[in-house]
């Protein structure tokens, strides 16, 4: 009985240890974000959605970067095609107010299944945003579509801050509709 308690107690702290572990490598306090102009300059969000890459950084600038098609060879700095905006600080300040008031640090993930020919055989379409917030990075992954079975799929209050970013990133792509220019692909520095 003294032996079951033991292992009892011991996966109790192993699980508590990982729960705090897991708690502090998610960015957390975004209300801080909008009251100190420091850490908001250091804001980054990456929103991966329909082969591009749309960054959003807390003084304003906005990226929006094409993913090469799977097989095309790379050189030394790859090239993609990328636009550019800047928007005021209040409208990034908007989509910061909407994380916070959609609880979006809490939001859980969901794991998929990540290999060669994935969307072949099971046909989703993933949502993925990450956050950066100083040191500390967070990555939220949902999927819709239907997976062994059930379909799936992303939370309300994931697909609100996921409607936020739409706007945004028409304002980043050419109103005229023409391509965007080659440039180096954005490395996000810690």
């Amino acid at each position: 009985m003294k032996r079951v308690r033991l292992v009892l107690a011991g996966a109790l702290l192993v699980f508590l240890f990982a729960a705090f572990v897991w708690i502090e490598a998610r960015p957390t306090g975004l209300a801080a974000i909008v009251k100190d102009e420091v850490a908001l300059r250091h804001y980054r969000l990456v929103h991966i959605e329909d082969g591009s890459d749309f960054f959003v950084y807390g003084d304003g600038r906005l990226v929006l970067q094409r993913r090469p098609s799977v097989g095309v060879s790379g050189n030394d700095t790859p090239q993609r095609a990328t636009c550019t905006t800047t928007v005021s600080q209040s409208e990034i300040e908007s989509l910061i107010r909407l994380m916070i008031q959609r609880h979006f640090e809490k939001l859980p993930q969901k794991g998929f299944p990540n290999f060669v020919g994935a969307t072949e055989a099971f046909p989703w379409k993933l949502h993925i945003i990450v956050v950066a917030a100083g040191p500390k990075r967070g990555t939220w992954v949902f999927g819709t579509g239907e997976m062994n079975g059930r379909v799936e799929s992303i939370p309300p209050d994931f697909a609100a801050v996921e409607d936020a970013l739409r706007p945004l990133r028409a304002k980043a792509a050419p109103a005229d509709g023409r391509p965007c220019p080659l440039a180096p692909e954005v490395q996000w520095q810690e």
